[in-house]
């Protein structure tokens, strides 16, 4: 559904709820045992609590849609902006430039890195191994504390700790960059090649 979209449903359940606040009040007044001591729906007060129920209940409509679609609204920026191309360079504390060469596309329910590392994030090492592949990933893995350098969409380095007794990440990967072109942005040439 597109951003009109959303905003035309919105703006419709926002409409119903605010017009449904009269239509209580009116209900209320209209449905007073004092005024109508004869019948029982009065007496029983069944539709003003019932009207009382519902427009509370179409409130919290509006204000959880609106709330979900400002949640939307932010997801599709992050999307917009992971989409460019985040750097595949970072500079780590001692000034040495450290290339990426794995993106993580998903992670699994199940994956060590599941809460610690961001989707698209880059991979620069695990365990002070730089692999080139997922197979190379999941053999850096040791059972116990590992440590992962990663970059993430603005470029900017981390080191995340995780225990794990697997050998497997359970995360699917893309290659941003051949092996090739990283070992010669780490040499500093950027020259193009045939």
């Amino acid at each position: 559904m597109g951003q009109k979209s959303r905003v035309a449903v919105l703006s419709l359940v926002w409409l119903i709820a605010l017009a449904s606040a009269p239509y209580t009040t009116l209900m209320l007044l209209e449905f007073d045992p004092r005024n109508q001591p004869q019948t029982l729906i009065a007496q029983l007060h069944l539709v003003p609590i019932g009207m009382v129920v519902l427009n509370a209940m179409l409130f919290f409509m509006a204000f959880a849609m609106t709330r979900l679609c400002d949640e939307i609204a932010k997801l599709e920026r992050h999307r917009e902006h992971d989409d460019h191309e985040p750097p595949t360079q970072g500079i780590d504390e001692s000034g040495n430039t450290r290339n990426a060469v794995l993106k993580i596309l998903r992670l699994g329910k199940n994956s060590p890195l599941r809460g610690r590392i961001t989707e698209r994030a880059l991979i620069c090492s695990i365990n002070d191994v730089a692999p080139r592949t997922a197979a190379e990933a999941n053999q850096a893995l040791v059972d116990g504390i590992n440590e992962v350098e990663w970059l993430d969409a603005r470029g900017a380095l981390h080191k995340t700790r995780f225990s794990t007794h697997q050998s497997d990440l359970l995360a699917q990967f893309e290659q941003v960059a051949s092996p090739r072109d990283t070992s010669a942005a780490a040499t500093g040439d950027r020259g193009m090649s045939a």
